[in-house]
């Protein structure tokens, strides 16, 4: 289901569910667009469909959520979950679509095949795996480098053009790891990742070590000590000065923070569990988190 809230620039906090959320659920995924953007839903059977965000219903800023008022555009056939919701408006100036699964497995496939995609409603899974899943889909451009983040604290950059249209692993990662996040990031931003706690870590994207391998192991950003007490990302994003984070506790409440301000302090402060975050583009700037 799909919960659509309309943003406004002062909000601090956007509103919250009626019942806390369970922790050991896959979190609600926080996406931030215009509201006449045309957005792509993947499934997990790899079938896709598309619709536009001002058709649905706006839920009250503010207001006590249920996800019974949230709307189900194209309800899932047996067996399928919806894994992500992907704006499309740049599609006609994109030169591909790339895939990343749960289990580091990326795909690219050529916008020029976008057509048939959308008319058989069906682009692959992108996994090889049956315990794996999609986690992601976006489009891109020759040129561009492509991040993806784990849950245990991996970070590994490809460059787009060094992608192949099948399906690979990219990296090695434990048998509990898994991707949480993945961005487009642009020489200017800087990458924040939020723990479970609250706290923030960040790093020039600059600094982002790009690999040709199948079997990196990506740069280490919780250290073993760490993961031994616990700590593990649930969220990671590329931000721009200017820039805001939708935040969702599990508590239900969803707020926004400043983005310099969360690399500032080195931490959200809520003093709740974090389950997901989305970051909330500044007016005019092009999109790194699609």
């Amino acid at each position: 289901r799909i919960l659509r809230v309309e943003l406004a620039t002062d909000d601090e906090e956007l509103g919250r569910f009626a019942e806390e959320l369970d922790i050991d659920d896959e979190p609600p995924r926080l996406l931030a667009v215009p509201s006449n953007e045309e957005v792509l839903l993947l499934y997990s059977s790899g079938r896709v469909s598309t619709f536009s965000v001002e058709k649905l219903s706006t839920a009250k800023i503010g207001a006590a959520w249920t996800w019974e008022e949230a709307a189900l555009p194209d309800e899932p056939r047996a067996g399928e979950t919806l894994v992500c919701i992907t704006p499309i408006s740049h599609l006609p100036i994109s030169d591909f679509f790339l895939q990343v699964s749960r289990r580091g497995y990326v795909k690219r496939t050529t916008a020029s095949m976008a057509q048939n995609i959308l008319s058989k409603h069906y682009i692959g899974k992108g996994a090889l795996k049956k315990a794996d899943q999609p986690f992601d889909l976006i489009l891109c451009n020759e040129g561009q480098r492509f991040a993806f983040v784990t849950y245990e604290g991996k970070l590994l950059g490809l460059e787009i053009d060094d992608l192949s249209y099948t399906i690979e692993a990219r990296i090695k990662m434990s048998a509990s790891d898994y991707v949480i996040a993945s961005c487009l990031p642009r020489p200017d931003d800087a990458l924040i990742f939020v723990t479970q706690t609250g706290k923030v870590l960040h790093r020039e994207s600059s600094l982002i070590e790009t690999t040709k391998s199948s079997s990196a192991k990506g740069q280490s950003l919780i250290s073993e000590k760490r993961l031994g007490q616990g700590i593990r990302f649930m969220g990671a994003a590329a931000v721009q000065d200017g820039d805001r984070v939708a935040v969702l506790d599990a508590t239900g409440a969803i707020k926004v923070y400043e983005a310099e301000a969360m690399t500032g302090s080195g931490s959200i402060g809520s003093g709740k569990l974090i389950l997901s975050i989305g970051v909330i583009q500044t007016p005019g700037g092009e999109p790194s988190n699609p």
